[in-house]
């Protein structure tokens, strides 16, 4: 990389909300659309009434139990309260 295309880069934190109690693997678990359980979580984002849908990237943390999601913004307690709602279901 050249030192204009390092200056021209710009670091994005994501912000995590991590869920627990997660067991089932999400290339094991389908949802009701038939897509894997990360896809579904995605879909179900995209197609919720959250006003903040910058949902990045899943990650299934076998040891753990966990599911963490990355977001690109802080949600909003509303956008939360969905999510929370959304992943109760997986």
């Amino acid at each position: 990389m050249s030192l204009e295309q390092q200056e021209n880069t710009e670091v994005v934190a994501l912000v995590e909300y991590v869920y627990n109690n997660k067991s089932t693997c999400p290339d094991m678990k389908t949802h009701d659309s038939g897509d894997n359980l990360i896809s579904g979580i995605h879909y179900d984002v995209a197609n919720s009434s959250m006003t903040d849908k910058s949902l990045v990237w899943c990650r299934w943390d076998e040891d753990n139990e966990t599911i963490t999601l990355y977001f690109t913004n802080t949600l909003s307690q509303s956008d939360k309260d969905i999510l929370d709602t959304i992943m109760g279901s997986y």
